[in-house]
């Protein structure tokens, strides 16, 4: 089968009608109709049904599995252009990486700047997204890696390139009237009467952490940002709660603490679709990632 045919699906899908995604990928809406009712015949099924007296289509269980699979394959076809491509030119490219947006400024001056001095001609397309879309993202080839911060579904559908623990900190302003002197690490019954700032990825294991020492904690805000976090406890607002790297410095007037819980951990880890291979550029830049650890 043709993989315009596969495109063109898509196509039909994204903007909601025939007519709409024959103008998009500039095809006679009759021809376009026509490829559809192909893709039905070779796979026995209906893969859409078309809405009476409205022109917008509906996907049929069978065209929502067709659907995601018909990306899939286009992915990796993009993909197979891109490692050609590659593979002619030497290491230059694209280096498509999902993440979560909190890592994203340690990231670019971390590993980012040190691989574009040696390899000034790759290119970066980097997505910003929260844990399941950018589990997606890798599944449906958007990206080749991924880096994240909780655990993997499926874990068997991935290959791990890398993981390792990462710390739990507690971070506020050097003078702050809730930990009342209190040094070294810090537990749940140093933290309950003190208000917390915490990411939404991390709300639920801050709230099992505090259960199982039979505290309760006292949310004062939940963020989507790492950054946003620490602007509150910079404030002097609240204590943040946060995965924090030994290298990453904070302001000045901010300490950070560790947070002890067997409860509160977080496994840092980067992983890319199981037997999908991966780029000549991206092979370079998992290299120079490890040697910058």
């Amino acid at each position: 089968m043709d993989l315009e045919y596969y495109r063109n699906f898509i196509a039909i899908v994204e903007n909601g009608s025939i007519s709409k995604a024959a103008a998009q990928v500039h095809i006679a809406q009759p021809a376009l109709s026509g490829q559809l009712k192909t893709l039905e015949r070779e796979y026995g099924a209906r893969l859409v049904e078309v809405s009476r007296g409205v022109h917008t289509l509906k996907l049929t269980d069978a065209g929502h599995i067709f659907y995601d699979k018909a990306r899939a394959l286009c992915a990796l076809e993009g993909d197979a252009r891109r490692e050609i491509d590659d593979c002619a030119r030497g290491i230059t490219g694209t280096l498509r990486i999902s993440l979560a947006p909190s890592r994203t400024p340690l990231f670019i001056k971390k590993y980012v700047t040190p691989f574009t001095k040696l390899y000034p001609g790759v290119n970066y397309e980097l997505r910003e997204a929260f844990h399941q879309e950018l589990v997606a993202d890798v599944l449906q080839g958007r990206s080749e890696i991924g880096i994240a911060n909780a655990p993997l579904p499926d874990p068997s559908r991935f290959d791990i390139l890398f993981a390792r623990q990462e710390d739990i900190m507690v971070v506020g302003r050097s003078k702050n009237p809730w930990l009342k002197g209190r040094t070294g690490a810090l537990e749940a019954g140093d933290l309950e009467n003190a208000p917390l700032v915490v990411t939404r990825g991390h709300y639920e294991l801050l709230v099992r952490a505090f259960k199982e020492a039979g505290k309760v904690p006292q949310i004062f805000a939940r963020v989507n940002m790492r950054q946003t976090a620490l602007e509150f406890a910079e404030a002097g607002l609240a204590l943040a709660v946060i995965p924090k790297e030994k290298s990453e410095s904070l302001a000045k007037n901010l300490w950070a603490r560790p947070y002890t819980s067997t409860a509160h951990t977080m496994e840092k880890t980067i992983f890319k679709l199981k037997d999908r291979e991966l780029s000549a550029p991206m092979k370079k830049f998992l290299e120079v990632y490890r040697s910058h650890l």
